[in-house]
This record gives structure tokens, sequence and C-alpha cells, in this order.
């Protein structure tokens, strides 16, 4: 047995492997905090923890290839309630795919089996270098 994440009274939401299986994303917030959640990534056989994405709303998915991913914002405000957003699956630079509330749910449950979502929405290159999600 490989003890990947040390116990805590953290909250655990989104649960995605990588297609070759070695690496685990998951979303996770501090259990007292009222806060959004960030998305980490973690070898399956241990090792460090990388924070991939923060203010997440939990869901995550992971492309085919496992270059990028696919998560969910919730700003909750009057100009953006909930966005999809694409990014690179090692927490490089991402962009907002998406502010159709009723729509989200859909794209993000399915992104893996839609290959536009993960594909042909290719991010654009990054102006800025490699900012994080």
């Amino acid at each position: 047995n490989i003890q990947i994440i040390p116990p805590s009274d953290d909250r655990y939401f989104g649960l995605a492997l990588s297609p070759d299986g070695n690496l685990l994303y998951f979303s996770r917030r501090p259990r007292d905090a009222d806060v959004q959640t960030d998305i980490y990534r973690i070898s399956v056989f241990g090792g460090p923890l990388k924070t991939i994405a923060k203010e997440a709303q939990g869901w995550i998915d992971i492309s085919p290839d496992g270059a990028k991913m696919s998560f969910v914002r919730c700003y909750e405000r009057a100009d953006e309630n909930c966005s999809l957003w694409l990014g690179d699956s090692d927490g490089g630079y991402g962009r907002r795919s998406s502010s159709d509330t009723e729509k989200i749910r859909d794209k993000q449950l399915y992104a893996r089996h839609e290959t536009p979502i993960m594909t042909t929405s290719s991010l654009p290159p990054n102006p800025t270098g490699d900012a994080p999600c």
C-alpha cells in the first residue's frame, strides 16, 4: 500500500485520473472554509503535490491525450455566474471557454467524449508566458 496523500480534515470534491493512470487530479478545500476548491495533481506513486488551478468548483476532466483539462469556476457575479475553463493539465495557461450556465455541466461531464471541447478548442499561444490557471 502506498499513501498518496496524508490524512486531513479537508473536503474532497472532483477526482480524475490521467489516461495513463499515473496521475491523480482532485479538488479540495478546508472543511470549515466557505471558499471555492483548488485543483491538485499528484503521482499515484506518491511525491510532491502540485496546485493546478485555484477557485474551481470541483468538476475536473482530462483530455484523452492527458495534455489538457477542463474545470468549472463559479464566481456568482452579475456578469459571470459559472464558466467552463480549459487549460494545460500541468497547470499552465488556461482560458474561459463558456459561460452558458445551462450547458456547462453537460459540457463538463462529457468533455472526454466530445473531441471539439478538448482538441479543436485548442488553447491559443500564451503571449505572456506560462501563467497558471
